[in-house]
């Protein structure tokens, strides 16, 4: 493969061909290279060079930083929704059982079985569940 110049001397391409070479002027770098470029060491040393460019790249490590980063706060808002869901549901619970409650101790007083310390029971027990409402909302 030749390449033509303004002056229309020959040259090669990784000097494939001796004698158009020697049609070089003396300040051109001839390559003695016979086969070309190795394309295996080639890609070596560009992956190198692109590999040592990255771990030195204060910017390329904020943006792996801020997506890790980014990963784990929503792996651990995750969790954190799920624990809340969950102490919801609790909260919930313990509300229901508070209205049976609550609802047995006032028909026991209506029936008049109960003793006097009933009514405190009861608005103990109605003061706690209105606290763990405003809890869940």
């Amino acid at each position: 493969m030749f390449l033509r110049d303004s002056s229309d001397t020959q040259r090669t391409l990784f000097g494939t061909d001796e004698k158009v070479s020697r049609n070089l002027q003396d300040d051109q770098i001839h390559c003695e290279n016979k086969n070309g470029l190795n394309g295996e060491t080639v890609d070596q040393y560009v992956w190198d060079t692109v590999v040592e460019v990255l771990k030195k790249s204060h910017l390329f490590k904020d943006v792996i930083k801020l997506d890790v980063m980014d990963t784990q706060s929503k792996k651990k808002s995750d969790t954190e929704l799920k624990q809340l869901n969950t102490q919801i549901r609790h909260t919930e619970k313990e509300i229901s059982k508070m209205n049976k409650v609550i609802g047995d101790l006032s028909s026991v007083k209506l029936l008049g079985e109960g003793d006097e310390n009933i009514d405190i029971t009861i608005q103990s027990l109605t003061e706690k569940r209105n606290e763990l409402r405003m809890k869940v909302v």
